[in-house]
């Protein structure tokens, strides 16, 4: 037996073998998320991410921007706090005068 290859040709810029995932229509992708563009040697490898794998690297990232803005925070009542002669907890209380 002969195995075939696909080509998928996208004519005046690329031909590439079929990936293999084939869809219905593009919706089923949910969201497509190009993560990188490599040049070499007169030619690009664009990388990206689809679907439930885009959706699950934004949670991560989402994680890890409220858990940094939250040692931000905590770090800038710190500091407040140590000007202001106060604990952090009382700085809602504390009136700043000019």
């Amino acid at each position: 037996m002969q195995d075939l290859l696909r080509l998928i040709e996208i004519e005046g810029v690329d031909i590439n073998p079929c990936g293999g995932t084939h869809l219905s229509c593009t919706s089923e992708l949910q969201v497509l998320k190009i993560v990188g563009l490599e040049k070499s040697r007169g030619q690009a490898r664009l990388r990206f991410m689809v679907g439930g794998r885009v959706l699950a690297a934004l949670g991560s990232a989402l994680k890890r921007e409220v858990a940094l803005n939250k040692v931000d925070l905590l770090h800038l009542m710190t500091v407040l706090a140590g000007l202001l002669s106060c604990l952090p907890l009382d700085l809602a209380s504390k009136q700043i005068r000019p």
